[in-house]
């Protein structure tokens, strides 16, 4: 027997080895399967719980942002009953007040380049100027809200044009149809319909203005979209964010320091007193400027808090809901004039707008090989090698 173990080169105790061997090796395959199982199902468990946070703070986002922003719009109606060239002024206080609140962070150390908020400041500022100086222009406030309801368009167009992002067919249609209800509704103001209330109407001063609005309109979703390609580059800093856009903004309003002069003595004289406390009285237009700047920074904070829980598209999308809201304030409470046409650019607007959201939200990204895939591919892989040896 020893003879013949040798002429073969076998040995049993050899063998009995080899086949522990194989064993502990299937067992160790079998613990290495388990273990990537366990920790796949530990990440779906924690992406699952950092999307039920995201939603919340999206939630919240929002209210903040529609309880500031539709609250804004009810006294800014109220500011232009008294003037309207107040603009340049309500500007200048808003973002003197934002400024004011966020003080403490010229104290601290500064994330982004000071290079990328020059760029922000600057489309920030012109925008916010400009949006606020059409209304001398004929250029009504529902008009207004409508025609910066298509933001959205001028920020697929942007972001084709110079970020390079792609969009889909479902989604290009989606922009189409509320850039004809835009048109639809900025037509509609030259309509006999609706110029005959306003009998010192000019077809040029509302060209002007819708000219404006359309500038404004480029440059929101300019902005929108540098914001968050820094936040990429650099993380989302919100509050210094907020202070540096509004704080470096303050300079340019030395430009407009008579204008603003004037529009400030205008609301105190035309507007009637009130009594605070014990026979102090101060002027009504005061109380209103004090509520728009309060409205305004929650709408800026509710803002910000939404961009940092998403992207661009999806903040304009919801400013784009809150501006239909504000729309149905002005028509109804403040008694603006609205004709069937520009009923009709409504629909077609926040239709197309709607229509975005059910497409955007059935759309699902592509998904990535992670490591974990990686790592189960890898094992199934060498457990067939095995197998074949």
């Amino acid at each position: 027997h020893q003879q013949y173990y040798k002429t073969k080169n076998y040995s049993p105790s050899l063998s009995i080895m080899q086949r522990k061997t194989k064993n502990q090796v299937k067992d160790i395959n079998t613990t290495k399967v388990d273990n990537h199982k366990n920790s796949s199902s530990k990440i779906e468990e924690e992406n699952n719980n950092k999307k039920n946070k995201n939603l919340k703070e999206i939630v919240i986002a929002v209210s903040i942002l529609l309880f500031g922003c539709c609250f804004n719009v009810i006294s800014l109606e109220l500011l232009l009953e008294i003037d309207k060239k107040i603009g340049t002024l309500l500007t200048f206080s808003q973002f003197s007040f934002v400024s004011l609140l966020g003080i403490t962070q010229i104290f601290k150390k500064r994330i982004i380049p000071l290079k990328y908020y020059l760029i922000m400041v600057f489309l920030f500022c012109c925008t916010s100027v400009i949006n606020n100086f059409v209304f001398r222009f004929r250029i009504s406030l529902p008009l207004h809200s409508i025609f910066r309801s298509g933001s959205m368009v001028a920020s697929c167009f942007i972001g084709y044009l110079i970020f390079k992002k792609k969009y889909s067919k479902s989604i290009i249609g989606a922009i189409f149809i509320v850039t004809i209800g835009i048109i639809t509704s900025t037509l509609a103001s030259l309509s006999p319909e609706a110029t005959k209330e306003q009998p010192d109407f000019d077809v040029k001063t509302y060209s002007i203005g819708v000219s404006l609005l359309l500038t404004a309109l480029i440059m929101a979703a300019t902005l929108g979209l540098f914001q968050e390609f820094s936040f990429k580059k650099y993380g989302k800093h919100l509050s210094e964010t907020r202070f540096y856009t509004h704080f470096l903004s303050l300079p340019f309003f030395l430009f407009f320091t008579n204008e603003m002069t004037t529009s400030f003595n205008t609301i105190i004289n035309k507007s009637p007193n009130i009594e605070v406390i014990n026979d102090f009285e101060i002027p009504l237009s005061l109380v209103y400027l004090s509520m728009n700047l309060l409205s305004q920074y929650i709408c800026v904070t509710g803002v910000f808090k939404l961009l940092n829980c998403t992207d661009s598209l999806t903040l304009q999308l919801t400013l784009a809901v809150r501006k239909f809201v504000s729309l149905l304030i002005s028509i109804f409470y403040f008694g603006n004039h609205f004709t069937t046409y520009h009923w009709i650019g409504t629909m077609l607007v926040f239709g197309g707008t709607l229509l975005y959201t059910l497409i955007k939200s059935n759309e699902q990204p592509e998904k990535k090989p992670d490591e974990n895939n990686k790592g189960d591919e890898d094992i199934h892989s060498s457990n067939n090698d095995k197998k074949q040896n």
